[in-house]
């Protein structure tokens, strides 16, 4: 082969052919010991025919999917579990019935989702990844064929597209009523334990809510604060300098502040008109003197 060709080979035929190789010679079983995978990785610098060709280094670096096992992501087995894809029906959302065929498919061979048919970046010359890409898309479109023989109801195909497309980062946030977090006391106690000082902020602004007047005193919101708690909680300490903030100037509004909370929720806003990106999942406390963010 022309020396220009063969540092143009795609690195994922370079791993293809290197763990067949290696197959042959370990009773088809892949690289399993921290030993046979240096092994396997000195054998594919062994495949260069000069030093600099980037595409063998790229096979290097991703050769660890070779004797990585695929699996489909616990955050989405978890989404298999809700209890509406037992109750299946026609009027149930599109989404339930999406993650349903996605559930069966996932339950054949080889319990894998189904293959995206976009490739990344390589060093490969535009013949070689074209044609690389040709194979990926019809994979994929036979992997969509299987997928969509699991569906009971008809759906539009660029929902199904999309759906597929973006199987490996499926979510589903269930959005809560405002002040619902505050009517249940042993979330907020999580919330302290995991995020205190997004509570403590959240807390000294549901206590000025509470306590209502222009002038609260620190005790007032302090008891206001205790109150949305379990008996026995105790107030994260980030709450002494939150309620003191508060009870200095509780009606302060910084013309910074407003800005920023007003890009922060257009931003919020464009990804549910959009339906990009994920949208934050919660309640989000700003401090911009400490400049960060957190979720409750």
């Amino acid at each position: 082969m022309d020396p220009t060709e063969h540092s143009h080979i795609p690195y994922v035929v370079l791993l293809v052919r290197a763990l067949a190789d290696w197959k042959a010679g370990h009773d088809g079983k892949a690289p399993q010991t921290y030993d046979e995978k240096k092994l396997f990785k000195e054998a594919l610098q062994d495949m260069k025919t000069k030093f600099d060709e980037e595409n063998f280094d790229e096979a290097e670096a991703q050769a660890y999917r070779c004797w990585t096992e695929t699996r489909v992501p616990s955050e989405i087995s978890a989404l298999f579990q809700d209890p509406k894809l037992s109750a299946l029906g026609p009027s149930s959302p599109p989404f339930f019935h999406l993650l349903d065929a996605l559930r069966q498919f996932t339950q054949q061979p080889p319990h894998t989702l189904p293959l995206s048919s976009t490739l990344p970046d390589m060093k490969a010359n535009t013949t070689n990844y074209i044609h690389l890409q040709k194979l990926y898309k019809q994979r994929a479109e036979e992997e969509k064929a299987v997928f969509k023989s699991f569906l009971t109801v008809p759906l539009e195909d660029d929902l199904i597209d999309s759906f597929v497309k973006n199987s490996h980062g499926l979510k589903l946030l269930r959005g809560r009523k405002y002040g619902s977090l505050d009517s249940d006391p042993a979330a907020l106690a999580a919330a302290i334990e995991s995020s205190p000082k997004a509570a403590a902020t959240h807390l000294a602004l549901s206590a000025l809510a509470i306590v209502g007047t222009s002038q609260p005193s620190e005790a007032a919101l302090t008891a206001a604060a205790q109150a949305l708690l379990p008996p026995g909680t105790e107030l994260p300490e980030e709450f002494a300098l939150s309620v003191g903030e508060i009870a200095r100037s509780p009606d302060a509004d910084l013309p910074n502040t407003a800005a920023f909370l007003g890009g922060l929720v257009a931003q919020e806003v464009i990804k549910m008109i959009t339906k990009q990106y994920v949208p934050i999942d919660g309640y989000c406390v700003v401090d911009l003197i400490e400049t960060w963010t957190g979720i409750i």
